[in-house]
């Protein structure tokens, strides 16, 4: 990596691939949507079996070949829809921004859980190994605006790495720095079996960084929404969202995404509701970092705990406020179209179009000039067994690649080393106002979470943004208040933050 805020200066080629129109939303074909294998039905049988009898995080347990998807987890991109992304630095009003944050998180949806599963053909992804990194970029590209004017889209960058593999966690960034816009963040997976489906919570973070052209510094905290694998018992899999997630910014709004179930009789899968609303919680009231005192007296303690709740309880009705009140409201379906609405105006116009918004494919180095522990080269054989249906073949590489994995971990404990990222470290919240990324030693599994129910605050430490004035304190509590079903996804005490080059960075 030639330097640490500019990826597309990256000493290695790479070869555009074309653009891709999305279809839209079908319903799966009981024949062509079955990813079971008729010689491997008493199999999959047994592997179901297994699952309900399994009390622990599912990712323990190893999936039969014909289940993969031939695709590292890693390999999920956050901007397949580069044009999306780049647009929302252009715009000035906070509160449209917000819809255009929205539109493109709402893209991000679609091509992380459903562009590759249109007809119900979803497969799981191998689980990255310790230290495995994708690395790729979109290039630059000229696309028309709705407004019928042309925008010049520079080329997007995107670093991925597995930075803990027990608990599984990685860690992201993306940036366009033409743009002046930068995406840091982490995510993890608790999988658990559920009656007939596969309960998947995302905990992390992300916050994306924004600077607007009238000079101001804008930030996102966005919560993830939890995933459940449907079809299990047919062999017609699909994702669906449930639950809640949120972006809150900076500057003062709020937006709310709610997945709905499909009812038990009539109604439709992926189906949301959302709105955008505007949050104004004085910082002076806010988190009293003065009540936290070093002090150990009991009466202190007790201080500190009651400031905490009427923080929390003023930043909840803020919350409420911006849900109750909203100034945008947004509906459909994340797989396909939905809309947005200015409640003012009463105007609605679309929000996001699988059809319309085309989703462009990302361009990766050749083979030949990937590092070991990059995605497409590390399961490049086990991919090659899987496309041409040898599965046992497909079995025993993944099998290999897994074993070798767990005996460098057994090397590095009887040698006392201690295993570090080679892009990321992590930040805890407590030193995110210095700004500093200060890498926390592993353990030889790469477990270096630190986890903190009670300090659950955004931090916006891409390596490009600087210190924004952000109200911390502020942001915070409403993104806990209103995170909904999402609120355990802020469990993590910090943020995994791209160091670039000063870690061994390319």
């Amino acid at each position: 990596m030639a330097s640490e805020n500019d990826l597309s200066k990256q000493p290695r080629s790479v070869s555009p691939a074309p653009s891709t129109k999305s279809d839209k939303d079908v319903p799966p074909d009981p024949d062509a949507a079955n990813v079971v294998p008729a010689q491997h039905k008493s199999q999959f049988l047994q592997f179901v079996k297994t699952l309900a009898s399994f009390t622990g995080d599912l990712s323990q347990l190893t999936c039969p070949a014909f289940l993969l998807s031939g695709t590292s987890l890693l390999d999920v991109h956050w901007a397949d829809h580069p044009e999306l992304l780049a647009r929302i630095p252009t715009i000035t009003d906070p509160a449209r921004r917000m819809v255009a944050v929205s539109r493109w998180f709402i893209s991000t949806l679609y091509g992380s859980f459903h562009s590759r599963c249109k007809t119900g053909t979803e497969k799981k992804p191998y689980n990255p190994v310790l230290g495995e990194q994708f690395l790729c970029s979109w290039p630059a590209a000229t696309v028309t605006n709705p407004d019928g004017t042309s925008l010049a889209i520079p080329t997007t960058n995107l670093v991925c790495e597995q930075v803990s593999h027990h608990p599984p966690v990685g860690a992201f960034y993306l940036d366009n720095m033409n743009q002046n816009i930068f995406l840091n963040g982490h995510c993890g997976q608790k999988t658990k079996f559920k009656t007939t489906s596969i309960k998947v919570e995302q905990t992390g973070r992300a916050v994306l960084t924004v600077h607007p052209p009238n000079g101001e510094i804008d930030e996102y905290f966005i919560t993830l929404p939890e995933l459940v694998l449907r079809g299990l018992l047919t062999g017609q899999l699909f994702v669906e969202l449930t639950g809640t997630s949120t972006i809150t910014s900076s500057s003062g709004y709020l937006a709310t995404f709610e997945y709905l179930p499909k009812p038990w009789f009539g109604g439709d899968y992926h189906v949301f509701k959302g709105t955008i609303g505007a949050f104004d919680v004085p910082d002076d009231q806010l988190t009293p970092d003065s009540a936290s005192s070093t002090s150990s007296s009991s009466s202190s303690k007790k201080k500190a705990k009651k400031a905490k709740k009427a923080s929390a309880a003023m930043a909840a009705a803020a919350a409420r406020d911006a849900v109750t009140k909203p100034l945008f409201t947004m509906q459909g379906k994340w797989t396909t179209s939905c809309t947005v609405t200015d409640v003012a105006t009463g105007t609605t116009t679309p929000l996001f179009d699988a059809e319309a918004d085309e989703m462009h494919t990302p361009s990766v180095a050749p083979l030949t000039q990937q590092d070991d522990l990059e995605s497409r080269k590390l399961w490049a054989v086990t991919t090659e067994h899987l496309r041409n249906g040898n599965y046992a073949e497909a079995t025993a590489s993944k099998t290999a690649i897994e074993d070798a994995q767990r005996a460098l971990r057994k090397q590095r404990a009887a040698a006392g080393d201690v295993w570090a990222p080679k892009y990321f470290a992590f930040v805890a919240d407590n030193d995110a106002d210095s700004n500093v990324a200060t890498p926390v030693a592993g353990s030889p599994a790469g477990s270096n979470l630190q986890l903190d129910s009670e300090q659950a605050s955004p931090t916006s430490l891409g390596a490009a943004s600087s210190s924004s004035g952000l109200s911390r304190s502020s942001l915070r509590a409403v993104a806990v208040a209103g995170a909904g079903n999402a609120a355990d996804a802020l469990t993590d005490s910090g943020l995994w933050t791209y160091i670039g080059q000063t870690n061994g960075g390319k």
